[in-house]
């Protein structure tokens, strides 16, 4: 019996590095005494981060809001989406893969101070309140730094700052 003979190339896999985050399950104000963009709640969420994955792993990418970081966390072609919940329980999701190299942090290399700073330099030189901000974002520079992204919650403002705090500046849309 003869037949047909079809062949498909299917899309490529997806590359969860570049894969857009969730947004977090729990919702709190920026500056209630559970934020995340404070140092002494931070710090928590990134020793649980820290405990849970290896050295050579990195953060790919990352949205750290009030409630929760989420984070994309992998090495060698492998990654996962990780949140980390108020209690500093890292919830992980299946691994996928991501194509080519991806760039990343180390974990060391976020530092819970920087946020709370940002924060509060936003405030001061902006006029941008704390209880405005949405979100912190894992962002990488071109030839540059790698750095935040910072978004206030309704979208009228952006700034960006190198991961350490420095060079603070806001980004007009």
């Amino acid at each position: 019996m003869a037949g047909e003979h079809y062949e498909w190339n299917g899309p490529p896999p997806s590359d969860i590095a570049k894969a857009p985050l969730p947004s977090p399950t729990v919702s709190i104000a920026p500056t209630s005494p559970q934020s995340l963009f404070y140092a002494r709640n931070l710090r928590r969420a990134a020793a649980a981060l820290a405990k849970r994955f290896k050295s050579n792993e990195l953060i790919l990418s990352t949205a750290l809001y009030p409630s929760e970081p989420e984070a994309i966390v992998g090495a060698n072609g492998q990654a996962r989406i990780v949140t980390i919940a108020a209690t500093s329980k890292v919830k992980v999701g299946v691994p996928g893969t991501f194509e080519n190299a991806a760039s990343g942090i180390t974990i060391p290399e976020l530092d819970p101070r920087v946020p709370e700073r940002l924060a509060r330099l936003i405030d001061s030189r902006y006029r941008v309140p704390t209880s405005a901000l949405g979100r912190f974002a894992l962002a990488f520079f071109p030839h540059e730094l790698d750095g935040w992204g910072i978004y206030d919650a309704s979208g009228q403002a952006r700034f960006q700052a190198y991961l350490n705090g420095e060079a603070l500046e806001r980004i007009h849309r």
